[in-house]
């Protein structure tokens, strides 16, 4: 769209016909106080604003469905996250239906304050969001509102100036020792249940991949996992690329004898597991152990085991073998060992077996 820059009387003045033949115009200030140059540069900002916006922008509801519809490299898990985005900004708003190019970046501070008042019952308990769920939910509003721009549907990102970094992670999670893991594996009821405890914490395994690993995906000559993405929905995220995971002679043991005689390469170790709160009967079985209750029963296992491999073995292999980034692992998984601890202080700590 072309903006004509006119005088009218002591005035600079724009003028404009947008692409659906509507005719605008406006004062720019008086020529004896802007420059034609500025006056020039005014016209070509006015020019890239009305572009983009000259047509009805789309309301919360039609984005949320058109988004999701040019959107097909989400996984299945970052879908639902970016839905429950869409639901608080129509929460924050009270509508679905105010338009992308009425938001502004006031509105996206309060939405930010909207997150962090926000109560909701957790087990019992009135809570506000955490912190990194509000850090998640304006990185999500960026994507969303920045996949717009790009599309020039809206003049710019309204969450554009909102940080989304998250928060600094609490390195103050629970040590369990070898000793530990063989005190839970003891009051497992199963071996399905002991399967998973060893696959996390002896392996690093994500919770989701413990359950999903399958007879084919384990190598006993090479003493290695498969960890792969096939069984998904073909989306390659981040978390599901294909990778190898060495196994220790103790978690081969295990999967030898929990595997005894199976030839069904649909079986999986732990396929004993019945699939209900599995918080609650691992808490229930780490409390059998004698074992102080602790957060995020199996994710804990999983960094014990990464800040273990990272004391012995280089930071590349290890990050290849718990697919994550050098800059992930720093940030969320490692932290120093007992052993290195010990290292210092003069003072064993309780021995790995």
């Amino acid at each position: 769209m072309i903006v004509h820059l006119t005088e009218n009387g002591l005035y600079w003045k724009a003028q404009w016909t947008d692409s659906l033949g509507r005719r605008g115009s406006r004062s720019l200030g008086r020529r004896d106080e802007v420059s034609k140059r500025q006056a020039d540069l005014l016209c070509a900002d006015i020019a890239k604003k009305e572009s983009v916006t000259s047509g009805k922008a789309p309301t919360l509801a039609e984005w949320q469905e058109r988004y999701f519809a040019l959107r097909s490299d989400l996984s299945d898990g970052t879908e639902y996250l970016h839905e429950l985005t869409f639901k608080y900004l129509v929460q924050h708003f009270k509508s679905d239906a105010v338009r992308l190019d009425k938001i502004q970046r006031e509105h996206a501070a309060e939405f930010r304050s909207f997150l962090e008042k926000r109560t909701c019952k957790h087990r019992g308990k009135v809570k506000t969001m955490e912190p990194a769920s509000v850090a998640m939910n304006i990185r999500n509003c960026k994507t969303i509102f920045e996949k717009a721009v790009k599309m020039d549907i809206i003049y710019f990102n309204p969450f554009d100036r909102e940080s989304g970094a998250a928060p600094d992670v609490d390195r103050d999670w629970a040590e369990i020792t070898h000793d530990d893991l063989g005190s839970i594996l003891d009051q497992c009821p199963n071996d399905g249940w002991r399967a998973m405890f060893a696959l996390c914490r002896w392996a690093g395994l994500r919770l989701n991949e413990a359950l999903d690993v399958r007879i084919q995906d384990i190598n006993f000559q090479t003493g290695m996992i498969q960890v792969a993405n096939w069984r998904g929905n073909g989306k390659v995220t981040t978390k599901k690329k294909a990778r190898l995971v060495p196994m220790r002679p103790e978690l081969a043991k295990l999967l030898t004898a929990n595997l005894k005689g199976a030839k069904d390469g649909s079986l999986g170790p732990t396929d004993d597991v019945q699939e209900g709160d599995l918080h609650r009967d691992a808490t229930a079985i780490i409390a059998r152990a004698g074992i102080q209750a602790y957060a995020k029963p199996f994710h804990t296992l999983r960094k014990c085991c990464e800040s273990e491999w990272m004391e012995i073995y280089p930071m590349t292999d290890v990050c290849r073998w718990l697919g994550n980034s050098p800059m992930v692992a720093m940030k969320h998984y490692v932290r120093a060992t007992p052993e290195t601890i010990a290292k210092l202080t003069g003072i064993d700590p309780k021995p790995i077996q």
